[in-house]
């Protein structure tokens, strides 16, 4: 799951399809917190930052002890600050 949701997010740029995947990897492994933020990422990027928060706040929470979603939230702030 993972080559196939990184090569539609990477190689081909198809957001969906990486999306779409990365949902299914949740739905199959459910504890495996990386991949919440992963899809929060994508989503981000698609504009859909309220759902990217929430995708990162559960990978904060699966792996409280890994940097990188406290740094993903710190990049959404300023996007969820300017829709309000």
């Amino acid at each position: 799951m993972a080559i196939t949701a990184d090569y539609h997010r990477i190689v081909t740029g198809d957001l969906d399809k990486a999306a779409q995947t990365y949902r299914e990897w949740i739905g199959s492994y459910p504890r495996i917190g990386g991949v919440y933020g992963y899809l929060g990422l994508v989503l981000s990027v698609q504009g859909q930052y309220e759902k990217a928060v929430e995708l990162t706040k559960e990978n904060m929470r699966l792996v409280p002890d890994d940097p990188a979603p406290y740094s993903n939230f710190g990049w959404l702030l300023p996007s969820i600050a300017a829709l309000r």
